[in-house]
């Protein structure tokens, strides 16, 4: 009878872990679009290449955070990532790196991580909030014929949950949450899609 009490709590645990792991990935994509909402909408219909920059660490305390090798190589993975999930098809031509001259119908996608701090899994696990995992950031939309700056703005995004789920994420999610919401921005200033 305990064995069978036993089995019954392990597989009770089990359905909570995946509802608590499936629910965040559905709510994912239109959590993406409310963060996208807020960014000032640009026209980029006449814009048919894209160059993605690699996006620069400006964090004063960048050096002092511990995994360095994970800090000092966010700003090349979130520009890689940005490339990787861009839909094929919404520019006719996407290249890594900087604009070397001038080139019409060229947009400059570039940017800064203004903070970036990967936090502990480990202290997550604990406790909510302990260790949490944090990435602020700012974009600029460049004209690659004249310098002239379509748009900028900022952003944050903080991963804190605790537990378990807490410490099954951390701030390599957040690059990526923040690639796929550059990807779905770029697509519908591209479009002229309105996010109103």
């Amino acid at each position: 009878m305990c064995r069978r009490k036993s089995i019954i709590a392990l597989a009770a645990l089990l359905c909570l872990c995946l509802a608590a792991f499936a629910a965040p990935a559905f709510a994912g994509k239109k959590k993406r679009e409310k963060h996208v909402d807020k960014w000032p909408q640009t026209d980029l219909s006449a814009y048919s290449v894209l160059y993605i920059e690699t996006f620069e660490m400006t964090d004063p305390k960048a050096a002092e955070r511990k995994k360095v090798v994970q800090v000092k190589s966010a700003p090349k993975r979130l520009s890689d990532y940005v490339e990787e999930v861009l839909e094929p098809g919404v520019f006719d031509e996407v290249h890594r790196g900087p604009l070397e001259q001038p080139a019409p119908g060229t947009v400059v996608l570039a940017g800064e991580i203004t903070q970036y701090k990967p936090g502990s899994r480990f202290g997550r696990a604990m406790l909510a909030g302990a260790g949490s995992a944090h990435m602020d950031f700012v974009v600029h939309l460049v004209d690659g014929q004249d310098g002239t700056e379509l748009t900028s703005f900022s952003a944050e995004r903080t991963w804190a949950w605790g537990g378990i789920y807490g410490a099954t994420k951390g701030v390599e999610d957040i690059e990526q949450n923040v690639a796929y919401e550059l990807a779905l921005y770029l697509q519908r200033c591209k479009s002229g899609e309105d996010s109103e």
